[in-house]
């Protein structure tokens, strides 16, 4: 398997950002809305609106609409063991 190296280096880029990545491991495996991130991540509205548009816009989330509300949940949920990956590789770990 040959790598991508375009495709990673926009992926990271789009994971490049802390708000980002706090969404991404909030959301898990399990679907979230909009509400509920906003509430329990304590970020503005608009703030957590830019980032979910980035994630969507790179694939990273899916949304999912019901009624009044947009749900999101991770494309890939097992980018949260890479990201568990990643930073054991940062800090050392084996």
């Amino acid at each position: 398997m040959t790598l991508d190296f375009e495709f990673l280096q926009q992926l990271l880029k789009i994971l490049a950002d802390s708000n980002r990545l706090r969404i991404v491991y909030f959301i898990g495996k399990e679907r979230k809305s909009v509400s509920e991130i906003i509430q329990s991540l304590e970020l503005p509205q608009p703030l957590v609106s830019h980032h979910l548009r980035v994630l969507k816009e790179g694939h990273v989330l899916e949304p999912e609409r019901e009624g009044a509300f947009i749900y999101y949940s991770l494309t890939k949920p097992q980018l949260l063991g890479s990201l568990k990956e990643l930073q054991q590789i940062g800090n050392g770990e084996d």
